[in-house]
């Protein structure tokens, strides 16, 4: 092998590399972006809850006379209930939408790496080439 040849083959290697590195950055900047989503939407529906259960667990007194406004197994009914409704308004509203996104988004990922890297290497052809004409008609 001639030094022009492992040079192809080394700024190849260097490409590939590049490409799993942009996809790798891709990957954790979404899972991130997900975590995030994630933390908005619990962190709203956790207050709701706990306003929630702050206004039913306080009792009613009217004329020295006490109740509970909703009974204890009702409650524990409705709090998992909210905890059901918490998960699955976050992944209606949080992750797929996100992960639509994502399914659009690989695609352009991966075709702008492959592309950039086909430019590259085209780019060293032709510089090479040229070298070769140039020194050819010397």
């Amino acid at each position: 092998m001639n030094t022009r040849q492992m040079q192809n083959v080394n700024q190849k290697v260097i490409l590939k590399r590049i490409e799993i590195l942009t996809i790798l950055e891709f990957t954790i900047n979404w899972i991130l972006c997900i975590m995030q989503e994630y933390w908005v939407h619990s962190w709203f529906f956790s207050i709701t809850i706990f306003t929630y259960l702050i206004l039913n667990i306080l009792e009613i007194h009217i004329l020295g006379y006490s109740k509970q406004i909703i009974p204890l197994h009702l409650l524990l009914l409705c709090i998992s209930f909210l905890l059901t409704l918490l998960i699955i308004t976050i992944i209606v509203y949080g992750i797929q939408f996100k992960l639509i996104l994502l399914f659009f988004q690989i695609p352009i990922v991966f075709l702008k790496t492959r592309l950039r890297s086909l430019a590259l290497t085209g780019h060293s052809d032709r510089q090479q080439h040229i070298q070769l004409d140039t020194s050819h008609a010397q």
